[in-house]
């Protein structure tokens, strides 16, 4: 009861402490913090995060963060495994960047949940399974995370852990795409450009749309589309076979830790 009168008189506070210096808003939820809220645990480190009210430091914000997260704050537990699957703050360590985002996805957090389905995608911390990916994949895809429909409408192109499909490959693409705010800037008008479909036809029309949209977002820097890229420049289809520009897109995903990318060059 204390804490919470105190993170009350905390909100009451805040205009007038606005108005005055923004070094006490810190220092308000830095002393909650310090009384072992876990709300205020997760702000503190928050603010010395980004750098806010206070010096950036990411070894203070880890800090603040892992109190948070043994309290079983699930946003604290997302941000702690991803500074350790970085290395921010601390060493890199995919082992216990997993044990983390599972506490956190197991809480529903959506970002977590997405985090845990690329951890069994690539194989980082844990053995690669594609069909625990699409699981984590699809938990977060019910709360509308745009990255996770993507990725699962990659797999379902490239039938990683399901049967290939195009129709559920565009279906999930185009979740993705019409987010307004999601990262997957891509026009959809091209997806019904062609009404006139005939059974013959549809299945290659269907292989070059979602081509044309993985393109994009390869273009954009994600290392799963730039792979499947390669591939597909590799194998030839619905782009001409290219072995230069497999090469090219299959470089560019490996430099950014793309392990199917970095084993075929390697």
């Amino acid at each position: 009861m204390k804490k919470l009168i105190s993170i009350f008189m905390l909100l009451l506070w805040l205009p007038m402490a606005q108005a005055q210096s923004g070094s006490f808003i810190f220092n308000q939820w830095k002393l909650l913090a310090a009384q072992g809220n876990a709300e205020a645990q997760y702000e503190t480190g928050l603010m010395y995060h980004i750098g806010e009210e206070v010096s950036q430091n990411y070894g203070e914000a880890f800090k603040w963060y892992r109190k948070a997260a043994e309290q079983g704050n699930a946003e604290a537990q997302n941000i702690i495994a991803v500074m350790y699957y970085r290395g921010t703050g601390v060493a890199k360590n995919y082992k216990k960047a997993l044990k983390w985002v599972r506490k956190a996805a197991k809480q529903e957090n959506v970002e977590a949940q997405n985090n845990l389905g690329d951890m069994y995608y690539r194989g980082e911390g844990v053995s690669q399974n594609y069909k625990k990916a699409i699981k984590w994949y699809r938990k977060a895809t019910k709360q509308e995370n745009a990255e996770a429909q993507f990725t699962l409408g990659l797999m379902y192109y490239m039938g990683q852990g399901v049967s290939i499909d195009h129709r559920k490959s565009i279906k999930w693409i185009r979740k993705a795409a019409e987010q307004e705010d999601a990262y997957i800037k891509i026009s959809l008008g091209r997806m019904y450009a062609n009404k006139e479909r005939t059974p013959q036809n549809d299945r290659e029309i269907l292989d070059r749309e979602v081509v044309e949209y993985i393109h994009e977002v390869a273009e954009q820097g994600d290392t799963h589309s730039q792979f499947i890229i390669g591939s597909v420049y590799y194998k030839g289809g619905p782009m001409p076979q290219n072995y230069d520009e497999a090469l090219k897109w299959f470089r560019r995903s490996a430099e950014r830790g793309h392990r199917s990318s970095q084993a075929i060059l390697n």
